[in-house]
């Protein structure tokens, strides 16, 4: 398959994926607003020895903490910031794969919980 033919390669907004929940009935997802809740601090630490490493942590609302970091192929390309995004994108992208799995188990917990329910009622 040409993934560039298809429309693959275009990246999809959080409007576009808002649009697609709502057109299925499913608005159970997890957005970006959402994980940005879950972080309630962030560390970042440029180790003097590792010049010019740039580590994000971020601590969730649960005290679970994920590490990003990021370093520039060349040390004279490096920019603070650019760094700071970087490595916080790479903590973020972390977070998705657990919130995910959170919303999973929150949808199985309540269909197991209304299966039950029924063949108690049912009885």
């Amino acid at each position: 398959m040409d993934y560039n033919k298809s429309g693959y390669d275009k990246p999809v907004t959080e409007e576009e994926l808002q649009e697609r929940a709502e057109a299925k009935g499913n608005l159970e997802r997890v957005t970006l607003d959402q994980l940005e809740q879950t972080i309630v601090e962030e560390y970042y630490l440029n180790p003097e020895e590792l010049k010019p490493l740039t580590i994000c942590v971020l601590k969730l609302m649960n005290g679970f903490m994920l590490v990003g970091h990021s370093a520039p192929a060349d040390p004279e390309n490096f920019n603070e910031a650019i760094g700071r995004r970087l490595a916080r994108q790479k903590a973020v992208e972390q977070i998705w794969p657990l919130l995910g799995f959170a919303l999973r188990e929150k949808l199985w917990l309540e269909q197991t919980q209304a299966d039950m329910e029924k063949e108690i009622g049912g009885e």
